[in-house]
């Protein structure tokens, strides 16, 4: 019975050193170096915010607030866009990381209108934006596999504006380019040691800028001011750049998490 119980306990001891092992081998493999250079997508919905304000030399001067699309994704129709990122991070030892990022967004429909009653005939003003983007630093900590972050910085966006009559289809268009600033919060975790998903706030903010249409002399002063949520993958490019000619981009391994989605029609 004594060699029997030896037995065991040594086959025990075996079993706890080969599973330490292979958790020792496992978080070797995934550890998260979050420094170097990296590049994404993200997918993103937006609401807009918007004041105004018209004139002409034969009218008072009128006010008023874009009204902004409804998000509806089940419809197709909302403000969300798809994008584009690439920056480069830089990670001390005590776990603090420094960085920027420059990102581009091509909206599905990101847009505002207002009827304006001081032009006759009676016209829609209407502003939408074409393409965006942002250059922004980024400060975080990264506990492990998290990287929490603020950022923030410049921002851009080429919008388009239109004046036109509800009785007619000849509205006048303008291309207005807005400079402005951005900032939010983030938090991204490491999936592999290239690969990592993240969520991000921004709140954009644009100052008023005037358009004048020749549709009754009329100018219009408008602010801009956009808040986004998005979801995303980023790929560190760090490692031997030769490998990465050669090989590509390693694949996203998902034998240990899936992503699902759900939709529920009451």
């Amino acid at each position: 019975m004594r060699q029997i119980i030896v037995i065991v306990v040594c086959v025990a001891e075996i079993a706890s050193d080969i599973a330490v092992a292979d958790v020792s081998r496992a978080q070797s493999k995934n550890r998260i170096n979050w420094s170097g250079p990296f590049m994404g997508a993200n997918v993103g919905y937006s609401v807009v915010n918007s004041q105004f304000s018209s004139s002409s030399p034969a009218s008072s001067i009128s006010t008023g607030a874009l009204s902004t699309s409804d998000l509806d994704a089940f419809k197709g129709t909302g403000s969300y866009a798809i994008g584009l990122a690439a920056g480069f991070n830089y990670a001390l030892p005590s776990r603090l990381v420094a960085g920027f990022e420059a990102d581009i967004s091509f909206p599905s429909t990101i847009e505002g209108n207002a009827t304006l009653p001081s032009v006759r005939p009676l016209s829609m003003l209407n502003e939408a934006v074409q393409t965006s983007g942002t250059v922004r630093a980024r400060f975080g900590y990264a506990p492990g596999a998290w990287l929490f972050y603020a950022t923030g910085g410049l921002a851009w966006t080429k919008n388009q504006v239109t004046l036109e009559p509800l009785a007619a289809s000849d509205g006048e268009i303008h291309d207005l380019t807005r400079l402005g600033y951005a900032w939010g919060a983030g938090a991204e975790f490491g999936l592999t040691p290239n690969w990592s998903a993240k969520f991000e706030y921004l709140d954009t903010r644009f100052g008023s800028q005037a358009a004048t249409f020749s549709r009754g002399a009329q100018q219009v002063t408008s602010d801009w001011t956009v808040h986004t949520a998005r979801l995303g993958f980023n790929y560190r490019l760090g490692g031997d750049d030769r490998q990465l000619l050669s090989e590509g981009v390693k694949p996203l391994e998902t034998d240990w998490f899936s992503l699902r989605g759900q939709t529920t029609y009451l």
